[in-house]
């Protein structure tokens, strides 16, 4: 395997290689953990830079098409679109259908659960606004939504800049609705 400095590093038994995949199935890193003289590091390629977790220019993990918090790069978020048909139900009832929505990834303070963003236009029930709200530092401002009077979703009606994608979206809570993809 090339490493950055241009030398090429066998494989022995205590590398561990693995890849991150995207929810459609295409690969955005791979990583390798070196075992060199009893200390490890990290090694990751996305597209065709390798780069190190001990090199000058690392800014681990390094996510192509990132968006990342300026207060601090460690905290990012990734989104992509979802290339198939989403239904959201509450119980039985359809409450959303799109081939619209979004797929977030996001990394703070630790990996969270992807959240599935809809667009406010393709969600057939109504959501009564709540007097609820939360900031995040990466996407801003956030308010909350009902469903028959049970708190099921959120959206960033005042999102910043960088997180604009997300306008006019909702996500929902895992455990309060069902979220189908595909037909």
């Amino acid at each position: 395997m090339p490493i950055p400095d241009g030398r090429e590093r066998g494989r022995n038994d205590a590398d561990e290689t693995y890849q991150i995949y995207g929810f459609d199935g295409i690969i955005l890193e791979h990583h390798t953990v070196l075992q060199h003289a009893g200390k490890r590091r990290i090694a990751w390629k996305t597209g065709d830079k390798m780069r190190t977790s001990d090199s000058a220019d690392s800014n681990f993990p390094s996510l192509e098409g990132a968006i990342r918090n300026p207060a601090n790069p460690n905290h990012l978020m990734v989104i992509r679109p979802i290339k198939r048909t989403v239904r959201v139900y509450v119980n039985s009832t359809l409450i959303a259908q799109t081939q619209n929505a979004l797929r977030v990834m996001e990394m703070g303070k630790s990996l969270y659960d992807p959240a599935i963003y809809v667009p406010a236009s393709d969600i057939v029930a109504t959501l009564e606004p709540l007097e609820k709200t939360s900031h995040c530092p990466l996407k801003g401002d956030a308010g909350y939504a009902a469903y028959n009077g049970d708190e099921i979703a959120w959206t960033y009606d005042r999102s910043f800049d960088i997180s604009k994608q997300l306008d006019g979206h909702y996500a929902f809570w895992p455990d309060k609705v069902r979220i189908v993809e595909g037909e």
